[in-house]
């Protein structure tokens, strides 16, 4: 299975898709991105996932061989496609912290994926967006990457989860202001509390179009966003997480 990307199913039957990195029996615990998609990925169909208008997402990325991997013109960091497990899911009603939560538990408590609980990361798109700010509320995640977030309550994430915002500032499909306001919020509340995790923003002035969808300029930040090769080095430097599920461990991951 490394260096490949495959479908698998929770044992609740929860479709994602799997990736683990070509060296990955070489070391006993890797980093985990998990990845949430947008909107038009809703289904139970994780080839979706796959699809020319995802081209921006990881998923979409690491399914194209070999490392560097190229989409067009946009190169994915062997950062991602070398150093992380990355588990892409699926849903049909939208990203819920808990279900997001009790999900991460299952693929984390597989010992075969040897994921390093330690070193957790969430990012997503537009809805998947929305979604990462609300899975950087259950604790389990030491970061999390929204990209052109359509909402999301950021004022329920832990002064220890470390949040990078992407942004598109021409997006006409989900307006910047979103991001604006939710890294503000944070920013004024962690100013005055010393210790907390790392805060960044990085707006795109001309973000572009998704692939196949011209009219919706500037929305497909995530296509620079997932080519900024710093992002996987300063995921990876950050301090390792401590346990701190604040959803507790009794869900169950969903059915999609």
């Amino acid at each position: 299975m490394a260096g490949k990307q495959i479908a698998q199913r929770t044992p609740d039957g929860v479709p994602y898709l799997l990736y683990l990195p070509p060296k990955h029996l070489s070391a006993p615990l890797w980093p985990l991105l998990l990845c949430l998609h947008g909107a038009g990925e809703l289904g139970r169909d994780v080839r979706q996932l796959l699809s020319e208008g995802a081209t921006g997402l990881p998923a979409h990325r690491l399914q194209q061989p070999p490392p560097p991997i190229y989409v067009g013109e946009i190169a994915t960091p062997a950062a991602l496609s070398e150093r992380f497990v990355v588990v892409s899911p699926q849903t049909s009603r939208g990203w819920r912290a808990r279900d997001i939560a009790a999900f991460t538990r299952a693929i984390s408590q597989d010992a075969r994926l040897r994921i390093d609980a330690s070193r957790r990361f969430v990012t997503g798109v537009s809805m998947g967006g929305a979604g990462a700010i609300a899975a950087a509320s259950t604790g389990l995640f030491a970061a999390a990457v929204p990209v052109c977030a359509t909402g999301g309550d950021a004022s329920a994430i832990g002064d220890d989860t470390a949040v990078w915002f992407f942004h598109g500032a021409n997006d006409v499909v989900v307006g910047i202001e979103h991001s604006d306001s939710a890294h503000a919020l944070l920013a004024r509340r962690r100013a005055g509390r010393p210790g907390s995790a790392g805060l960044k923003y990085t707006q795109f002035e001309h973000a572009p179009a998704p692939v196949g969808w011209p009219s919706y300029e500037g929305h497909a930040s995530w296509i620079p966003a997932f080519s900024t090769a710093e992002l996987y080095d300063w995921l990876l430097a950050l301090p390792h997480k401590t346990g701190d599920d604040r959803l507790g461990a009794t869900a169950r991951a969903p059915r999609p």
